[in-house]
C-alpha cells in the first residue's frame, strides 16, 4: 500500500490462487472518523472481492485465551496513529482530537472505538485467542499487539494496513492536555471579560485599589499577559483553520504567533511573581485566587506550547 495526500494505492495478492487486486485513487475522500474514505473504499472493495470470488464458510469462534482479562487491562489506554502526514511539527496539537482509546471490559474483552472501524463505523469488541492476539466478536477482524517489557506499546488491526496505533505517554495524552487547554482558555477569557467590568464597577462606586506601585505594575502586566495569551490561543486556531502551505511567506505568520508565545512565557513568569506577592500581602481571597488562576492558566499555555511544538526553533519535523 501507499498513501500520500490526494493519492492512495493498494495491492493485494493471493499467490496460491494466481490473482491479485490493485486499486489506485486520486483523492482522499471525505474524512470518516480517524481516516479518509480512501481507506474505507479499499478495505470494503477487497472484502467484497473475496466474498464474491472466493467465498468461504465462516470459521467457528475461537476459544478465548485464559489471559484475556489480564492482557485487556494491560492493553487499555490512549493511542495515536504512527503516521501523521503533516509537514509542520505544530500540527501535533491537532492530533489530540484524533486519539484512540482502547477500553477493557469486565469479561476480559477489549473495545475499539467507531472511529477506526472502516466498514461498520461502530465500536467493535475483541476477545483474546492467543497471547496478545485478539479476534473480533461477531466478526472476522483481528488485532495484533506489540509488547515490550510486559507493556503493550502498539497494536494493529488487520484492516489498518498503512499505520499502527502507538501508546501515548501521559504527558502528551489528551486525557491530561485537553483539560489543561480548556482550563487555560477559559481562565484567560474570563479574566479578559472581568477585568474591564471590575474597573467599571470600581469607578461607579468610587472604590480604589490600595496597591503599592510594584503591586500595581505587576498586576497590570499579569492582566496584559492574560490578554496576550488569549490572543495567542485564537491566533493558533486561525492558523489551523486556514491551513499553512509550505511557502515561506505563509510561515512568517506562524513565526509571528510563535513570537507572541515567547512573550507569553515572560508573562507567565511575571504572573507567578504577581501571584506570590499577592499571597504574601494582606489581600482578599478573591484577589489571591484570581492571581493564582491567571498564573496557572499561563503556565498551562507554556506547557502545551512546548509539549506540542507550538513554539519551536525549527518548523519541520
Amino acid at each position: 500500500p501507499g498513501d500520500l495526500t490526494g493519492f492512495h494505492a493498494d495491492l493485494r495478492l493471493l499467490p496460491n490462487d494466481g490473482i491479485g487486486l490493485f486499486v489506485g485513487l486520486n483523492s482522499d475522500g471525505t474524512p470518516v472518523g480517524l481516516v479518509d474514505k480512501s481507506y474505507t473504499l479499499r478495505t470494503v472493495l477487497f472484502d467484497e472481492f473475496l466474498e464474491r470470488f472466493f467465498p468461504t464458510e465462516p470459521d467457528a469462534p475461537e476459544a478465548a485465551a485464559p489471559s484475556g482479562r489480564e492482557h485487556a487491562v494491560l492493553a487499555a489506554g490512549e493511542y495515536e496513529m504512527s503516521r501523521q502526514g503533516e509537514a509542520y511539527n505544530f500540527y501535533d496539537a491537532i492530533y489530540l482530537l484524533y486519539r484512540v482509546f482502547l477500553k477493557s471490559n469486565e469479561d476480559g474483552t477489549i473495545e475499539t472505538p467507531a472511529m477506526i472501524s472502516f466498514t461498520k463505523s461502530v465500536p467493535r469488541t475483541w476477545r483474546e485467542v492467543s497471547p496478545f492476539q485478539w479476534s473480533e466478536v461477531d466478526g472476522d477482524g483481528r488485532i495484533y499487539m506489540k509488547v515490550v517489557d510486559g507493556r503493550v506499546v502498539s497494536w494493529l488491526p488487520d484492516d489498518l494496513f498503512s499505520f499502527e496505533m502507538l501508546r501515548v505517554p501521559f504527558y502528551r495524552s489528551a486525557t491530561l492536555n485537553l483539560p489543561l487547554l480548556y482550563f487555560s482558555v477559559g481562565i484567560l477569557a474570563l479574566t479578559v471579560l472581568v477585568w474591564p467590568f471590575a474597573a467599571w464597577v470600581r469607578r461607579r462606586s468610587g472604590a480604589v485599589l490600595a496597591l503599592t506601585s510594584r503591586e500595581r505594575w505587576l498586576r497590570n502586566l499579569s492582566l496584559g499577559a492574560a490578554l496576550l495569551g488569549l490572543v495567542y490561543w485564537f491566533a493558533w486556531v486561525a492558523i489551523f483553520i486556514a491551513g499553512v502551505p509550505e511557502q515561506l511567506g505563509q510561515e512568517v505568520w506562524v513565526r509571528l504567533v510563535q513570537s507572541l508565545g515567547v512573550v507569553c512565557i515572560a508573562g507567565a513568569i511575571i504572573s507567578l511573581w504577581h501571584a506570590a506577592l499577592t499571597c504574601t500581602v494582606s489581600r482578599g481571597m478573591l484577589a489571591r485566587t484570581g492571581a493564582i488562576l491567571i498564573a496557572l492558566a499561563l503556565l498551562a499555555l507554556v506547557w502545551f506550547s512546548i509539549v506540542f511544538h507550538l513554539i519551536t526553533i525549527q518548523l519541520n519535523f
